[in-house]
């Protein structure tokens, strides 16, 4: 297939930016749409009877932004895959596998068995597994259509000489997606890959350069060792292991990310205490190179993550109170740092501080922080410098997430030489949806009024509808809005968590109601 380009326009609504890619030809990559549906949740809440979540849905730009009420708490061991056309399959927390109507797959129980897991999946505790960000990740297998593989990291306890959390196995699960009418099965499960200690999290994969099989790069705690496993169409081989660069350290474990350029010549982890390790990659042979070590200052070194531009050349570190960002094309590549975000201070409950970063499907960068209910976007990540317009609290969530922001390979990446774009048009066959849910204050309410803001200033009438968490009606009012303002009473209605629609296409707005 050959290249797109990019033209960028800027459209002043609800923030957001439109990304027109003008191609000179349509190839079958642009329709592995996998990481098109994220699901951002919180851990098990057991005085409420679903899960609040919400949906992040890239098959409409601007990116749709909706709640979602699960039977699945998630956290850090989070993995979604959705199919060739942009439509959720199925989607695991670490103990469980969903499918895309939200309940258990077919034999998806018992995910990572032991003791962990009998501690920390129980719905009387916290109901999920917490492996470490980007301890689960999801691959379709090459050649088939209905096949899947599930990578997960096996953790366990020591107790002695004083207590800690240790990955002790890369696991492999296979789903079948052809069972149940679309449903899915899980046809293997827990099947041992690689055994030994292991990084806490950062694992992810990469096309091979014949642009069909997968590298999945796995690395060893407190060693310098890279592993590497191949899943092609014949199943797994490997491990791999190649020794390169610096020995990672156990303060580190779990504290960052790791990702591979979108490009795939690429490969980047960073962590707290260890800062920055950066390697070339040969797609074709699997090895390392190039190992280059870019330090941070002391008080720069906090929980977060590493991910690259669209055009694989800009590299944005995301440390707790700064966003960095990275030239990677330089001769010296730590000399380019340039502090593109400094965080503005607000908390949504928590303090809104970068984390971990994931490129979109409309090749902006999404940043969240580890509690909150918004999302930093970085609109233009192929512009040097400020250029690249950080939106902090660009995003307003339906309900606050809780570490649970998901890892998605680049699953458009051809062949050597055929590279491509990993972004899709942004240009949706889909009916548009708004962006932001309107906002309601006071939130929560004792009773009495609240104020509604839509953000739409030709609304001026029309019929509010509030629901239960379980899509029940609640009550429903006409109303009459000035400058898209209008006030509602819920006097009368029973303390809980309602979704409150004012107008077809508009996501729910939260409401929390208390005595």
């Amino acid at each position: 297939m050959s290249g797109c380009i990019p033209f960028y326009i800027s459209i002043k609504m609800k923030k957001m930016i439109f990304i027109v890619l003008i191609c000179s030809s349509t190839g079958l990559l642009y329709s592995q749409k996998h990481d098109y549906i994220w699901l951002l949740g919180v851990d098990y809440q057991p005085q409420n009877p679903g899960i609040e979540g919400s949906k992040l849905d890239f098959n409409y730009q601007p990116v749709a932004v909706e709640p979602i009420i699960m039977n699945m708490p998630l956290q850090t061991s989070t993995a979604i895959i959705s199919d060739e056309n942009g439509d959720l399959l199925f989607y695991t927390n670490g103990c469980w596998i969903a499918d895309r109507t939200h309940n258990m797959m077919q034999n998806g129980d018992g995910i990572n068995p032991g003791e962990v897991h009998d501690m920390r999946c129980d719905e009387d505790d916290m109901g999920v597994y917490t492996a470490g960000y980007q301890s689960s990740l999801i691959l379709p297998k090459p050649g088939t259509t209905d096949i899947y593989y599930l990578f997960h990291k096996h953790i366990i306890y020591e107790y002695e000489p004083q207590f800690d959390v240790v990955a002790d196995a890369l696991l492999y699960t296979i789903i079948d997606m052809s069972f149940n009418n679309g449903l899915g099965k899980v046809v293997q499960k827990n099947q041992v890959l690689e055994t030994g200690f292991l990084t806490f999290g950062q694992l992810t994969a990469v096309k091979h350069a014949n642009g069909q099989d997968w590298w999945i790069m796995n690395s060893r705690d407190t060693t310098n060792i890279y592993s590497l496993n191949l899943l092609s169409s014949g199943g797994l081989s490997g491990p791999f292991e190649q020794a390169i660069g610096l020995p990672s350290s156990l303060a580190s474990s779990g504290g960052g990310q790791a990702n591979f350029s979108p490009d795939g010549t690429k490969y980047v982890r960073y962590a707290p205490y260890d800062d920055i390790f950066l390697f070339d990659f040969d797609r074709a042979t699997g090895f390392l190179s190039n190992f280059q070590f870019i330090p941070l200052e002391e008080n720069e070194e906090t929980s977060g993550g590493a991910v690259f531009s669209p055009n694989s050349r800009y590299l944005y570190i995301s440390s707790g109170l700064f966003i960095y960002q990275y030239d990677t094309d330089a001769a010296n590549v730590a000399a380019t740092k340039t502090v593109v975000a400094e965080w503005n201070g607000v908390s949504a409950p928590f303090p809104t501080l970068f984390r971990n970063a994931q490129l979109g499907p409309d090749c902006r960068i999404y940043v969240y922080c580890g509690s909150c209910d918004v999302i930093q976007v970085i609109h233009y990540p192929d512009e040097q410098g400020l250029a690249c317009q950080v939106e902090q609290q660009a995003i307003q969530l339906p309900y606050p997430m809780f570490r649970s922001m998901p890892h998605f390979p680049n699953y458009r990446l051809g062949p050597a030489g055929e590279e491509g774009l990993p972004c899709q048009p942004v240009v949706s066959v889909q009916e548009q949806k708004w962006v932001l849910a309107p906002v309601v204050y006071p939130n929560p309410v004792q009773g009495g009024q609240v104020v509604i803001e839509t953000g739409l200033s030709d609304l001026r009438e029309g019929t509010a509808r509030l629901y239960t968490v379980h899509g029940a009606l609640a009550r429903q009012w006409a109303f009459s809005a000035v400058a898209g303002r209008f006030t509602l009473d819920v006097s009368g209605l029973p303390p809980g968590v309602y979704g409150l629609e004012v107008a077809p296409g508009l996501p729910l707005a939260r409401v929390v109601i208390v005595r």
